[in-house]
């Protein structure tokens, strides 16, 4: 005997696990950040993206996902997304991943974080995430983006608010 599904699908998680407001940016929207002698950088939001996953076919080994990401234009482009991973019928995302990459000055500085999300608990990040390598570092707080980030000559850049 063989059986054919035509259309059928595993269903995704209906909520979106994914905080925009450590982002909370607007398309066309100016950062501007300052560095110690008083030089400034600024870059404009030009895409930002939210999609999420209602339903994987059946028979794919995909799993489901919800993505939020930013890009900008300007001297200093800064990109960042969050996106969070569920298996087909589970009924919570289990996995986020925060990326950001700076590019300013021949150098470009790349963070990554993942959490393990327990039950629907998805504020795994807190109110402040500090991302860093070596010498570089990126701060975000929830409710105002990216504050801070060191370039790759140890120049530490401040948001001005």
């Amino acid at each position: 005997m063989i059986l054919v599904f035509f259309g059928y699908s595993r269903s995704c998680p209906n909520d979106f696990p994914i905080d925009v407001r450590y982002f909370p940016y607007e398309e066309e929207t100016i950062l501007s950040f300052r560095n110690a002698q008083g030089d400034t950088l600024s870059t404009t939001t030009q895409n930002i993206m939210q999609s999420k996953d209602k339903n994987i076919p059946w028979g794919s080994k995909s799993l489901c996902t919800a993505n939020y990401s930013f890009s900008p234009i300007g001297k200093v482009q800064i990109n960042g997304s969050l996106n969070a991973l569920a298996n087909p019928d589970d009924s919570h995302y289990h996995t986020i991943l925060l990326s950001i990459d700076i590019l300013y000055n021949n150098f470009t500085n790349y963070y990554n974080k993942e959490k393990i999300i327990e039950g629907n608990n998805y504020n795994v990040f807190g109110d402040t995430i500090l991302l860093y390598d070596d010498q570089q570092s990126v701060t975000i707080i929830k409710g105002k983006g990216i504050t801070e980030w060191t370039d790759g000559d140890g120049e530490v850049w401040k948001l001005i608010e």
